[in-house]
C-alpha cells in the first residue's frame, strides 16, 4: 500500500496458473525494499527481496533446505531470518550474501536500523537436568547477549523487537501475557509494571501483547482482544522507560 492504492507483489512463477504463494514480512526505511518467503512450484519455501515491486530470490544459508526472511534494517542492505536445516538456524544476508550464527536451535525477528544488532530466541539445554528452555538474545557487535526474564525464573523467552539504536528489546516469556521490555540501564521489566507506572491497568486488555517498537524507541505497537475482537493499542513510553 503506498497510501492510496494496492500493489500485489509477484511471486517467483508469476505465470497464470502457476501454484505458488508469496508473503511479506518487513519493508526498510524508505519503503523500496521489503522481504519474506515464497513458495515456488518446484516446492519448499525461499527467502526473497522486493526491490521497488520486482522479486528476486536470496540464497539460502550453508546447510538450510529453506528459510524465510523476518526482518531488515533502515535502508534495506541487512535481512534476517530462519533458516532450516536439521535444526532452525538464525540467518542473515547482506551483500556478501548468506550466513547463519547462534548455538543450539535460534529463530530471529529483527534487526537494528545500522544492522548491528539482531534479536531473537535460542533454544539451548540445561546440562544438568538436561531440560530444554528458550532464552530471549540480542546478537551484536560483541557477541550474544541473553536476555533475562523480568522475574529471572522464566525458562521460554524471546526477543521479538528492537529499537533503531538496538537499545531497548521487546518480547515476552511463557505466553502472550509475560511481554518485557529490557535495555541495559534498566534490565527487564514486565509490560504491566511500565503500564502501571503510566496509572494504565494492564488487565483491562485481554492477551496484551507487544508487536512493534518505533525507530526512536518512544512508542510501542500492542495487540489485545475485548469482546470477542482483535484490536491494536499505541504505547507512548517516552521519559517512563529510557
Amino acid at each position: 500500500w503506498d497510501g492510496t492504492s494496492v500493489h500485489p507483489l509477484p511471486g517467483l512463477d508469476p505465470a497464470p496458473g502457476a501454484q505458488t504463494s508469496a508473503s511479506a514480512t518487513a519493508i526498510s526505511g524508505d519503503g523500496r525494499v521489503l522481504v519474506g518467503s515464497a513458495t515456488p512450484s518446484s516446492g519448499g519455501q525461499l527467502p526473497v527481496r522486493w526491490i521497488d515491486g520486482n522479486i528476486e530470490e536470496l540464497p539460502l544459508p550453508e546447510g538450510a533446505f529453506d528459510a524465510g526472511a523476518t526482518g531488515i534494517n533502515h535502508d534495506g542492505s541487512v535481512v534476517v531470518g530462519v533458516g532450516t536445516s536439521t535444526i532452525a538456524m538464525g540467518a542473515r544476508w547482506t551483500a556478501d550474501g548468506a550466513d547463519s550464527y547462534g548455538m543450539g536451535s535460534v529463530a530471529v525477528w529483527d534487526v537494528s536500523d545500522d544492522g548491528r544488532f539482531i534479536v531473537g530466541s535460542e533454544k539451548t539445554t540445561d546440562p544438568q537436568t538436561f531440560a530444554t528452555f528458550t532464552r530471549a538474545v540480542r546478537y551484536g557487535p560483541n557477541g550474544a547477549e541473553y536476555i533475562p526474564a523480568p522475574d529471572g525464573e522464566s525458562s521460554d523467552c524471546e526477543a521479538l523487537g528492537v529499537s533503531g539504536d538496538g537499545a531497548i528489546v521487546f518480547g515476552r516469556c511463557g505466553n502472550d501475557a509475560g511481554a518485557f521490555l529490557f535495555n541495559s540501564e534498566r534490565g527487564s521489566v514486565t509490560l504491566a509494571s511500565v503500564l502501571a507506572s503510566m496509572g494504565i491497568d494492564s488487565t483491562a486488555y485481554n492477551l496484551l501483547r507487544l508487536v512493534d517498537i518505533s525507530t526512536d524507541g518512544t512508542t510501542l505497537l500492542a495487540g489485545f482482544w475485548r469482546n470477542s475482537t482483535e484490536a491494536g493499542l499505541r504505547i507512548r513510553i517516552a521519559g517512563v522507560f529510557p
